[in-house]
Formats: C-alpha cells, sequence, structure tokens
C-alpha cells in the first residue's frame, strides 16, 4: 500500500520561480535591442524578478533552513549556495544599471552578454532549487510532522508585507496545477479578508487559458469561494 507523499514546504513557490525564470529568459532572448523603452521595460521587470529572488533567499534562511539547522548539525550545503546566489544577483543588478545608460549603438553586445549570464544563473537557480526540494526536504521530514513543517509556512508567510504576499501569489497561481490552484485558493479564503480570493482570481483570469479558467472558475464557485457570474 502506497504513503501519502509528504508535505513539501518548496514546491509550489518554486514552481512559480522556475516558470518566472524561464518567461524572463525567452523574453530577454527576444527583446529589440534598438527599442529603448522596450528594453528599459524588460530590464526593469528582471531587476524586480532578481529583488523577489534575493527576498526569497532570506525568508528560506529565516525561517526553513533555521528550523533544519536546529536539530540537524550539518551545515546545509544550500546555505552556502544562497550566499554564491546573492553575489550573482548583485552582479547581474550592476550589470542592469550599466546597460541602462549605454547609448543604444553599443546596447546590442551588452545585452546579449546579459542574456547569456542570466541563463547561467536560470541554469544555477534549477540546480539550488532540486537540492532544497530533495536534500533538504527529506530533512525536515526526518524532523518535523507535516503539520509542523505546514507552520513553518505559515510563520513564513505571516511575516511577509502585503506587496510581497500579493506578489508571490502572482507569481505562483498561474504556474502550478489545478488541484494546487483551488487548495491555494481555499486556503486563502479561509484567512484572509472577504473579497481578496475574488480579487485574485480577478488578476490571475488574464493569465490562464480559456479551458483553465472555465475550470477554476467552475471549482470555485462549487465550493462557494467564487460568486456564480
Amino acid at each position: 500500500m502506497m504513503k501519502n507523499p509528504r508535505y513539501n514546504i518548496y514546491t509550489l513557490i518554486h514552481k512559480g520561480l522556475r516558470a518566472s525564470l524561464c518567461q524572463h529568459l525567452v523574453e530577454l532572448g527576444r527583446l529589440d535591442d534598438t527599442d529603448t523603452d522596450a528594453v528599459t521595460q524588460q530590464l526593469n521587470a528582471c531587476e524586480h524578478l532578481l529583488q523577489f529572488c534575493l527576498d526569497h533567499l532570506a525568508h528560506e534562511n529565516q525561517f526553513i533552513h533555521a528550523a533544519i539547522n536546529v536539530l540537524h548539525k550539518t551545515p546545509l550545503q544550500t546555505e552556502s549556495d544562497h550566499v554564491q546566489h546573492e553575489r550573482e544577483i548583485a552582479t547581474l543588478r550592476e550589470d542592469i544599471a550599466l546597460i541602462k545608460k549605454l547609448p543604444a549603438l553599443r546596447r546590442r553586445h551588452a545585452l546579449l552578454k546579459f542574456y547569456a549570464d542570466f541563463s547561467l544563473f536560470v541554469a544555477d537557480n534549477f540546480m539550488y532549487m532540486n537540492q532544497e526540494e530533495t536534500y533538504n526536504a527529506e530533512l525536515l521530514w526526518e524532523h518535523f510532522s507535516d503539520a509542523q513543517i505546514h507552520d513553518i509556512h505559515q510563520r513564513l508567510v505571516t511575516s511577509l508585507t502585503p506587496e510581497e504576499n500579493l506578489q508571490s501569489m502572482m507569481i505562483m497561481l498561474p504556474n502550478i496545477t489545478h488541484s494546487e490552484r483551488v487548495e491555494v485558493l481555499s486556503s486563502v479564503a479561509e484567512a484572509a479578508p472577504e473579497g481578496v480570493v475574488t480579487m485574485l482570481v480577478t488578476m490571475l483570469r488574464p493569465l490562464m487559458n480559456e479551458r483553465e479558467w472555465k475550470k477554476l472558475n467552475q471549482a470555485l464557485v462549487e465550493t462557494e469561494l467564487l460568486a456564480e457570474a
């Protein structure tokens, strides 16, 4: 008889991060280097995502890794990974600032190099996240019950500002499965003020295809999380 899978604290937010990193990489690859407004907009979007990644590292350090380190005395590989990650983010942000100052004729080569460097950053992220989702998750399962891991996650979420919480939701919700989406929105409905689920669904609608949207809308109406239109 198969056991129910354990709760993995990393899964959902990492799905969102993977999707966002890939989307930004694709947009960088097709960016019109002759269009100053488009370049500025895309670089600003990359900078925004890099800040989200930096905040994500801090939250993992403060809540998840701190909890593991209390009971597991061997230093986590992801702690040194995070330090390296922070250096990479700082370098990419410096590159963004420099590119913004370049005249149009000198942007092409700089943007191509930034695209290559950002692609390596994405690749490193994927390796780091897999390490956390496997080795770190197993350490959590060894020392904590699922209820305790959920409590760690809830303390992390509670620490977020409203802006950080909304950004996390909008990175995550479009890029997870239907079942996961309904579960997240159900949890939000239990904890958040009235109207928050409706606001999230309204923001989510343009990011979903028609089939996804109809299925989500039906599920939310059936569970009375959303009024029938």
